[in-house]
């Protein structure tokens, strides 16, 4: 099945797995099934990172859908990580567009944090802005080597094996240093929560 395939569709990629060579070949012609799993990748970033904009996840999944598509047969997935990783960085990559595009509509409160430590309620938008500005100050605190990992794990979606391959060392001292950064950014956190309560 796989060679009618390949002569139906030109696989535009140059060194993915043969698993994610095959899954390719099936998205391309539409095979149902394939599309299913990248369905599935899809929902698992707007299931986890994306709750707030559940309202639009439909036309999210389509938008992610049709990125995705595009970029196969353009030939732009090369194969450095995994067609998964690949797909959920897309899907962050365009959710993140939808969040910046909603809050350009919306006007955020000018003393947010104020309100906050003087106990006057404040909505989910103006917490939102709150905690984006405490993780801000958290990743200046940070190096460029800890920011660096912090993406490829959190952003990236890579696993732990493919960092070890990306950065040349064993997956346990990957582990390890993830470990390190999040306990030292944790520190950091609350450090700086102390601070912003005085």
């Amino acid at each position: 099945m796989d060679d009618v395939l390949r002569e139906k569709v030109a696989v535009p990629v140059r060194s993915p797995s043969e698993d994610d060579r095959r899954l390719i070949l099936r998205l391309l012609v539409g095979n149902a099934q394939a599309v299913a799993t990248l369905d599935s990748w899809i929902q698992t970033v707007l299931r986890t990172e994306f709750h707030g904009l559940h309202g639009e996840w439909d036309d999210l999944r389509q938008e992610v859908r049709m990125r995705v598509f595009r970029n196969l047969r353009s030939g732009r997935f090369q194969g450095a990580s995994e067609l998964r990783t690949y797909v959920h960085r897309i899907a962050r990559n365009t959710c993140i567009d939808q969040w910046r595009r909603a809050a350009a509509r919306r006007e955020p409160p000018v003393d947010a944090a104020l309100d906050r430590r003087r106990g006057i309620a404040t909505d989910e938008a103006t917490e939102r802005i709150i905690s984006r500005d405490l993780l801000r100050k958290i990743l200046l605190g940070s190096t460029p080597e800890e920011r660096h990992l912090l993406r490829m794990v959190h952003t990236e979606h890579l696993s732990y094996a493919e960092i070890a391959r990306r950065l040349g060392v064993a997956e346990g001292t990957v582990k390890a240093r993830v470990f390190r950064c999040r306990d030292r950014l944790l520190a950091l956190r609350r450090r700086l929560l102390r601070i912003g309560d005085r």
